[in-house]
């Protein structure tokens, strides 16, 4: 479709919206956004998908269904565990499976396999058995603080927790493997061609097949990625060679020293690995970074700096300001600085820095220079530096906080996708969750917050707010199931992390050609990232939507990000 063809679309379709609907001024949760909030969009017809039902998609070439499903046990046993895990995914355990016979019979194309610590020690027999299990299928695992499934998170230190997500690719799409190491396999230099080959080089299939019959969608829509990474990987090596040109999210696994906690395809990775799996042709990301904290005091310019040490912010020295803030904030802020320290949140024109809270890259203040009156920050993707003129935000954490900027973040991406051609909306098939192991009820008080708004996203209903402080008892191994599947969801997992791979604000949704900027990746801290795996099919259309179309019901609010798909 031609450029103003499109733009002149979306005009009109915003034109509707004002005509049909009650316009207000609001401000942001945090009083430093205006907005214009406008009210509901008609509904479409809609049909409530169970966990595991297809998404029938109309293609150019054939009609097919791409199933994603997602199975979380809470079994104290791990091989009993995976063993319900897997007989749920193949349809084995409910007669009353919603998917088809055909969709259930076989082994996936692809599987990510989350396991809680309590079963760490059984790690490397796990991934064993499931390649024993489905040879065929590409997996990869990790360790984690805790696991998510589709209506729960098992967050609580200690419990018993495995989640399985399980899924065909679409047509014309393409999933490749690499994996590196600290010490025996280093990432290649940023300008390697390695580097540029991943980024730009048609999946080998593609190469194979005469150009009309290739993907459409192969050569113009650039690859996205996942990382998989144990705290003494090479990533930073990694995000260098990425740089800003894919959509990249992931987690890093947490620490069982000294073993492993990351695997690939049945074999579980020394120390200090890092899998990345590449998704290309018409499988991709659309991801959503919500920070854990909230601004404190003005915002403040680096004025002074060297590498990561902030030296003078407005001209006074970093640690005097930090200090004039710390004295004058308010008693509860006082007390969450006391309780849970403080953090340092950098905005730059790369990361989209504006002056707008979501947008700072929150980052930990690891060390002070006390001669210089310097602070010292933590390295967060390929660039560790902060830079003259960057602007500097003292950060607390805060669970309402971190709520509200769930939400917000998630009403961005909602509106992002209401102004989307369809070619680059796609349909989400499925999602994964990579949340820091001090979000969940830690920071919350109630369980499942982050999944609930994940479920939101993705056009459903908030997961029930069930309890997961259950006592464990080892004995208490009868053979009962104990695999979790929705009743109505998505297919949703994922893991609590050491550390959160993905943009500042919302990535992978807005301008989908290869040689669209994007904003760079960061190791982010006390965040959750949501990455969305989209089918862009050549002709991606549901005659009856199994996703409701509830958010399009509520109000919507328009930040300037929403704006950038229509230039």
């Amino acid at each position: 479709m031609p450029r103003s063809s499109s733009s002149s679309r979306k005009v009109q379709q915003l034109l509707w919206l004002f005509l049909y609907a009650n316009v207000i001024f609001t401000s942001s949760s945090f009083g430093l956004l205006d907005a214009f909030v406008v009210g509901p969009s008609p509904r479409r017809s809609a049909t409530v998908r169970k966990v595991g039902a297809p998404l029938h998609a109309s293609k150019a070439r054939s009609t097919v269904s791409t199933t994603w499903s997602s199975q979380l046990s809470t079994q104290p046993n791990a091989e009993n565990a995976l063993s319900e895990l897997i007989r749920s995914t193949m349809g084995d355990l409910d007669d009353t499976d919603p998917r088809p016979q055909e969709d259930i019979s076989s082994p996936p194309d692809v599987a990510f396999l989350f396991v809680a610590v309590h079963h760490a020690g059984r790690f490397e027999r796990l991934v064993e058995l499931l390649h024993e299990t489905w040879p065929n299928t590409k997996v990869v695992a990790a360790v984690g603080g805790g696991v998510v499934g589709s209506q729960e998170e098992v967050d609580q230190p200690g419990l018993p927790g495995m989640t399985l997500l399980t899924g065909n690719l679409p047509d014309g799409a393409h999933i490749d493997f690499f994996h590196f190491n600290e010490l025996s396999n280093q990432p290649p230099p940023p300008n390697a061609t390695y580097w540029q080959d991943m980024l730009t080089s048609l999946p080998e299939e593609d190469k194979q097949s005469e150009p009309d019959t290739r993907s459409a969608d192969a050569t113009t829509r650039p690859p996205s990625f996942l990382l998989f990474a144990d705290p003494w990987s090479p990533w930073t090596g990694v995000l260098k060679g990425l740089g800003n040109s894919a959509v990249v999210a992931g987690g890093i696994s947490v620490a069982v020293s000294p073993k492993p906690t990351v695997a690939l395809n049945g074999e579980a990775l020394p120390q200090g690995s890092l899998v990345g799996v590449r998704l290309t042709g018409t499988l991709g990301l659309q991801t959503v970074t919500s920070q854990g904290c909230r601004p404190i005091g003005p915002v403040f310019e680096i004025s002074n700096c060297t590498g990561n040490t902030i030296l003078e912010l407005n001209g006074l020295p970093a640690i005097e300001q930090l200090d004039h803030v710390a004295k004058n904030t308010q008693a509860n802020d006082k007390l969450l600085m006391r309780n849970n320290g403080y953090l340092c949140g950098v905005a730059t024109d790369e990361n989209g820095g504006n002056g707008i809270h979501q947008d700072f890259l929150v980052r930990q203040i690891v060390g002070f220079k006390p001669d210089k009156g310097g602070l010292v920050v933590s390295p967060a993707g390929e660039d560790n530096h902060v830079r003259i003129g960057d602007k500097v935000s003292f950060h607390v954490r805060d669970g309402s906080a971190a709520e509200s900027d769930m939400k917000l973040m998630v009403e961005r991406a909602q509106t992002e996708r209401l102004f989307m051609d369809d070619a680059q909306k796609g349909i989400p098939v499925a999602a994964l969750q990579f949340s820091c192991t001090a979000r969940g009820q830690s920071l919350f008080g109630n369980p499942n917050v982050d999944l609930g708004f994940v479920r939101k996203l993705l056009g459903y209903s908030p997961a029930p707010a069930i309890s997961n402080s259950r006592e464990v008892d080892d004995d208490d191994d009868d053979g009962a199931p104990e695999s979790k599947q929705a009743d109505d969801g998505p297919a949703v997992a994922g893991f609590f992390a050491n550390g959160e791979f993905g943009p500042v604000g919302i990535g992978g949704l807005n301008s989908l050609s290869v040689e669209a900027p994007r904003r760079p990746t960061f190791l982010h801290g006390f965040t959750t990232v949501v990455t969305m795996l989209c089918d862009y099919s050549e002709v991606s259309v549901l005659p009856e939507s199994p996703v409701s179309t509830e958010m399009f019901a509520a109000p919507i609010i328009i930040q300037e990000s929403a704006m950038s798909a229509w230039e």
